[in-house]
């Protein structure tokens, strides 16, 4: 087994055969289920998993990605192994079976993604006013976000980081009644 503890990455050889309709793909005499990612219970994308609400604890967000299957969920940070708290943007997760595989979606790729909590700029697991600072400074061209960060700002999921998030954002922090952060335009 070979692992890069910096994205939570762990691969198990170079040489996979075997049929995808049975659901089970054999890796250097190892294993390896494998789950169409529609059924789980988050948007999933070529590295993100996205619309992951704030303060997502670790016990909720497990439950909630399985929908009812019975895989493993393994979240990390840093390379540490996360097993409570709330999930924040910029953590790792990979789906693995019971013996610690980590296992491949329908394409054959191994479900591992940079989770995204909406509106968690700044990897705390919250959506609070240092997000929206970081947001208007985003906007000002003070800092720039990349990769999850940005994804996590772009709350209305348009591909840019504009005043209409700032706005979703502030909706959120000020408890709108009726407003869901994982904001659907």
């Amino acid at each position: 087994t070979t692992g890069d503890s910096s994205t939570g990455d762990n691969t198990t050889g170079d040489n996979t055969t075997g049929d995808s309709s049975t659901g089970d793909n054999t890796t250097d005499d190892v294993t390896v289920d494998t789950i169409n990612t529609s059924t789980l219970g988050y948007v999933t994308g070529e590295e993100y998993l996205t619309t992951v609400s704030p303060k997502t604890s670790v016990e909720d967000f497990a439950t909630i990605l399985l929908n009812g299957q019975s895989y493993n969920v393994v979240i990390k940070k840093d390379g540490e192994t996360i097993t409570s708290g709330n999930v924040a943007t910029g953590m790792y997760v990979q789906v693995q079976d019971e013996n610690g595989n980590v296992i491949k979606d329908q394409n054959g790729d191994l479900v591992v993604y940079e989770i995204v909590v909406t509106g968690d700029v700044n990897g705390d697991g919250l959506a609070n006013s240092l997000d929206s600072i970081m947001i208007k400074a985003y906007r000002n061209e003070v800092v720039s976000l990349s990769g999850s960060a940005f994804e996590a700002a772009d709350i209305n999921d348009d591909g840019s980081v504009d005043v209409t998030d700032s706005k979703l954002l502030l909706y959120h922090r000020a408890e709108v009644k009726g407003y869901d952060l994982n904001y659907q335009g």
